[in-house]
């Protein structure tokens, strides 16, 4: 159901059981002007049943809706919806470009008319003053535009994707090959990660990427007939912009805003040693922030610690996002029965979280933000500051792209901290398997169809374990 009022209920909301009788454009049309007498006519707030991506309320945007709509007839509502004629609007034109087409079966057809119906509705008087199509097509992708918790712009996407879940084959397909694509994608990414940690080389890891590159652009994606459940089209489409506008904005950080990002220099002083090999309560928590070690790593500076400093040091963003990302580290542990998340590992039932990562959290999340003030790049090279988008009020907790960028940046410094590599040269050999990862994901939107990505993806698999053999 698209709208929480019963009156507004319709046998062509996704889900519902379109009768034979109704399975056609003409009382596709008839039913469209039954709803807009609807809502014209009922005072109050009209929310729709799902939210979005934020939990925030969708609803009709009255304000907004052209005059127009208002009083469409039968025949000028069929032409909104369907035209032969490729080079005028209509949702069967727009809803191609999102490889979604009309069917030649009839149950596919009921489900392709519930579509129309759908777009119909969130076009005029959902969204009516925003171009849906134009923001979710592929050459305007935006990782803010993502159906992921925080996205700034996902309502569109999100509410889309919702309501498809009420089409249940496409709830359990989405499931069922989300599953599986990200099996064979961590594998994958795993592989490189290794390979690229095994050689200490700078000049082999240019060898490597060239080699793995060529891997991967090897590889074909065969392309395959269109799933016939055009709900499930549009599902695949949803799910590949979201995927795409992810590794576009990482792909384009990691190659032109490489230096912004990840500059970094040694650290003159270091943590006690006894950090590293160390895990503390987070009922302890508290007493490790007030300690005189932790404050002089992170601000690099040795001296009697004025209470005035220890006041603004306990109280500043730093601490504040830590204590967020920790909640919301216990939520996803809670949530999928987990024993570890980014931040803390439960162990014998308590949380508990290693001195060296708060160090490094805390010391890294000043000097991006406050010192060097670094922007990261999002759609076409638009930049904006990293401390606005992981500190937006903390909630929702911030995206995946600048919680990924910072997480990195993180893991380099701690990593050159415990392992015994040339400082610098870690961040070199993350950053490749990073780099190589976005191209693939790039790579598989060359087809919207799930069953060719994930057979593209176990042959390249395949081929990087055969590469490992050759360089062992």
């Amino acid at each position: 159901m698209l709208f929480n009022n019963k009156e507004l209920q319709s046998n062509f909301d996704i889900g519902k059981d379109l009768p034979d009788e109704q399975a056609n454009i003409n009382c596709l049309a008839e039913e469209i002007i039954r709803i807009t007498e609807k809502i014209y006519n009922i005072e109050g707030k009209i929310v729709c049943r799902h939210r979005d991506q934020n939990n925030r309320e969708v609803f009709v945007d009255r304000v907004c809706i052209d005059e127009a709509t208002w009083d469409r007839g039968k025949e000028e509502i069929k032409q909104i919806l369907v035209r032969n004629d490729k080079s005028r609007f209509a949702l069967n034109n727009r809803l191609k470009v999102f490889g979604v087409y009309e069917p030649s079966e009839s149950l596919e057809y009921k489900k392709y008319l519930q579509v129309l119906y759908f777009f119909y509705i969130m076009n005029y008087f959902i969204f009516p003053k925003e171009n849906i199509f134009k923001s979710l097509s592929l050459e305007n992708v935006d990782y803010k535009k993502s159906y992921e918790e925080g996205a700034l712009k996902g309502n569109h996407l999100s509410f889309i994707v919702l309501n498809l879940f009420d089409d249940e084959e496409a709830f359990y397909y989405f499931c069922n090959t989300n599953n599986e694509f990200n099996n064979i994608s961590y594998q994958i990414e795993k592989l490189i990660e290794n390979m690229a940690y095994k050689r200490f080389d700078l000049a082999s890891n240019d060898k490597l990427e060239s080699i793995i590159e060529n891997i991967i652009y090897e590889n074909q994606i065969e392309v395959k007939g269109y799933n016939v459940n055009p709900i499930i089209q549009l599902v695949e489409h949803c799910n590949q912009y979201n995927r795409l506008v992810y590794s576009v904005d990482l792909l384009n950080n990691l190659d032109n805003n490489f230096q912004e990002l990840f500059y970094t220099e040694e650290f003159e002083i270091l943590p006690p040693d006894i950090w590293k090999n160390m895990h503390i309560s987070l009922e302890d928590l508290n007493e490790f922030l007030m300690s005189d070690d932790l404050f002089y790593f992170c601000k690099q500076t040795i001296g009697k610690i004025e209470s005035k400093q220890r006041h603004n040091f306990l109280n500043s963003n730093a601490v504040k996002f830590l204590r967020n990302a920790i909640e919301y580290d216990k939520q996803w542990i809670d949530t999928f029965d987990e024993n570890e998340g980014l931040y803390i590992e439960k162990i014998d039932d308590k949380y508990t979280i290693y001195p060296l990562k708060v160090a490094i959290f805390l010391r890294t999340y000043d000097e991006l933000t406050n010192k060097r003030k670094v922007k990261i790049l999002s759609g076409n090279k638009k930049s904006q500051l990293l401390k606005s988008l992981l500190t937006n009020n903390n909630d929702p907790f911030p995206q995946s792209l600048p919680m990924q960028i910072f997480s990195l940046v993180c893991h380099f410094q701690y990593d050159n901290i415990t392992k015994e590599i040339p400082f610098g040269f870690y961040n070199y050999t993350t950053l490749l398997s990073e780099r190589l990862f976005c191209t693939i994901m790039i790579k598989t939107t060359e087809t919207y169809n799930f069953d060719m990505n994930i057979k593209y993806l176990n042959t390249l698999y395949d081929d990087l374990c055969d590469l490992v053999e050759v360089l062992k």
